[in-house]
């Protein structure tokens, strides 16, 4: 698609000898126009710039291109500050004057699918014969933009089932007698020390985890929102679905649940229950059925995953996962809930985990800033900012390993390096060199990279949700504390790092020393 609207442009302003050229395509369920290519180029070169991050959104009742897609009628102006339809703030992002304009509807006989729209005639202003060339030459352009996007929903469907096909073949629900082992273990009453930062999820036992996830659930929403039995059922298929890679498997999404049941605790019911349900769930499942490697992976190695989303990739798949567990029988523990409340609550677990990518991070804490900076700050009885707060609230907890004690952090640290090191040997193995961070033959300088990202990402993550709740700081405190660990590891020799290295390999978590085993000792997973 993108390809043939660049082609469709570059065209379209030779034909009509335009400074610039701009194609609009309408967006009916949201009420916009919309573009992500910007033409940058001059007269005789037509050079366009790709920004799907950053692209031009305008509502169909503003401007001149959105009348033009209203009405379906050609526009051609002469002057346009003396048109009262021209949103002069365009200019002002673009730094250009807008002088003539010409205003091409594309429609398909049934409704407009976009408005090409060319801006400052090269020799005097627009004129009859350019609008009979461009509604002529738009008639074609509709034809291949449609044609195009038949293409795209045969490509993504293609990639969609190839992704289904492979999530199907390795996963499947648990089974009743998995969901009757569990169902008569006793929710615990109270679980010492759960409320706190430092708690180690890592060393809770295996057979106490879901037990325990119940607790925290029930802590936050209370018993009657949701059955013991779903419950169960969902969060035992949550768990069989994420796959034992090094770090990003179900221990990750344990910890980065029980730290969200840390912050939602301490918020004094900022959020309303069923909301807190929400953004546990979104925690423990925000990695569901995760590779073991990152977004930068599976693009530049074309994933089918990749292909799928055109940003965070792996992000939008966790919340698939989500879904379609949801989905299965008799695992909606959302069911009681009518289709306007449960598109919500869906729609809060997707902004949940879509903002686990770091990606996002600094818009979303800037976004969030700004809220603390105004006097009037943060209106907790308004959802959006509510969202905005979980926009950073996400990252913390998924980053919590480095607010835990010292000798929990460096554990964690180890499988993260594992499992960052096992796509650096992919990436060798495929003739390329990685990031130095996953590079094995590096891994003498951790110090070095924990002390940069501690600095760069966590400690304003953390920081930024102090400033939401106070009550949280130590984990600032505890963040440093590590901080200074790092620093003066980095500050050793080279042979005293890499002894400290071996060291720290050796570390391992008891229930991880002993899965390890049963690994070993049983046939591969199929």
């Amino acid at each position: 698609m993108d390809n043939v609207i660049k082609v469709i442009m570059e065209h379209a302003k030779v034909l009509v000898r335009a400074e610039r050229v701009t194609l609009f395509l309408v967006d009916h369920k949201k009420n916009e126009l919309y573009s992500s290519i910007l033409d940058i180029g001059d007269v005789d070169s037509a050079v366009f710039v790709q920004d799907e991050t950053n692209e031009i959104r305008l509502p169909l009742s503003q401007g001149i291109v959105g009348y033009v897609a209203r009405t379906g009628q050609s526009i051609r102006i002469a002057d346009a500050y003396k048109d009262p339809r021209f949103y002069a703030k365009v200019d002002e992002g673009t730094q250009r004057i807008t002088k003539s304009v010409l205003a091409v509807p594309l429609a398909d006989g049934k409704q407009v699918v976009g408005v090409i729209e060319m801006l400052n005639k090269t020799q005097g202003v627009f004129t009859k014969d350019d609008e009979e060339f461009l509604v002529a030459y738009s008639i074609y352009c509709t034809l291949a933009i449609n044609v195009a996007r038949m293409y795209d929903r045969i490509y993504r469907s293609d990639k969609k089932y190839r992704v289904a096909l492979e999530v199907l073949t390795y996963h499947n629900c648990v089974t009743e007698a998995d969901v009757a082992a569990v169902l008569p273990c006793d929710i615990p009453e109270n679980i010492p020390g759960i409320t706190h930062y430092d708690f180690s999820p890592w060393d809770v036992p295996e057979e106490q985890e879901i037990p325990t996830v119940a607790y925290m659930v029930y802590d936050l929403a209370g018993r009657l929102i949701i059955d013991k039995m779903t419950l169960i059922r969902f969060m035992l298929t949550v768990r069989k679905n994420y796959r034992p890679v090094s770090y990003h498997n179900w221990d990750h999404a344990f910890s980065v649940a029980h730290s969200m049941y840390f912050l939602l605790k301490i918020s004094e019911h900022r959020f309303v229950p069923i909301e807190r349900v929400c953004l546990f769930v979104a925690a423990i499942c925000h990695d569901l059925d995760h590779r073991g490697y990152d977004n930068r992976f599976m693009k530049k190695y074309s994933s089918p995953l990749a292909s799928l989303y055109s940003s965070s990739p792996m992000e939008h798949h966790h919340f698939n996962m989500t879904i379609t567990i949801l989905q299965q029988r008799d695992h909606n523990i959302f069911r009681y809930f009518r289709n306007a409340s449960y598109r919500n609550l869906l729609g809060i677990i997707k902004h949940a985990i879509l903002a686990t990518d770091l990606a996002t991070f600094w818009a979303s804490k800037a976004k969030l800033d700004d809220l603390l900076d105004i006097s009037s700050g943060l209106d907790w009885s308004d959802q959006a900012h509510r969202m905005t707060v979980v926009s950073i609230a996400m990252p913390t907890c998924d980053l919590c390993a480095m607010f835990k004690p010292w000798d929990v952090q460096v554990k964690v640290v180890m499988l993260i390096m594992q499992e960052f090191w096992n796509q650096g040997d992919r990436e060798k193995a495929s003739a390329n060199k990685p990031l130095s961070l996953m590079d094995r033959d590096e891994a003498v300088q951790l110090a070095d990279g924990q002390v940069g990202f501690i600095r760069a990402i966590c400690l304003p993550c953390y920081s930024t949700i102090v400033r939401v709740f106070p009550q949280v700081s130590a984990i600032v405190d505890a963040a440093h504390s590590n901080l200074k660990q790092w620093e003066a590891i980095s500050k050793l020799s080279y042979e005293e790092r890499e002894r400290i290295l071996r060291q720290q390999m050796e570390q391992k978590f008891a229930k991880v020393v002993r899965r390890t085993a049963m690994n070993i000792s049983s046939p591969a997973r199929k």
